[in-house]
């Protein structure tokens, strides 16, 4: 499915900007754990799922990680759940 492939471009090219590799597969995703995030930030692109997934790896930044775009989907239920679980991010 398209919109998957393209979801799945975008949190690679994302992770990537901040030194996480990544490989996308036919059918998903390998992301190398265990790296410390670096960089400066990252942006959603109006993607929930992208989203949740710089949040969720935001734990591992070093410093400060802005994550740009999130006006655009702060509406979402399921985006406002993982924000009640205390994910600690500068929003740009």
């Amino acid at each position: 499915n398209t919109k998957y492939v393209s979801l799945l471009r975008g949190i690679a090219s994302e992770f990537s900007h901040l030194g996480i590799y990544t490989k996308q597969t036919a059918d998903g995703l390998i992301i190398h754990g265990g790296q410390v995030l670096r960089g400066d930030g990252a942006y959603v692109w109006n993607n929930v799922p992208l989203a949740m997934a710089l949040l969720i790896g935001s734990s591992r930044s070093e410093g400060e990680m802005r994550i740009c775009g999130i006006l655009e989907i702060e509406e979402d239920k399921s985006f406002q759940k993982l924000l009640k679980l205390g994910c600690v991010t500068t929003f740009g």
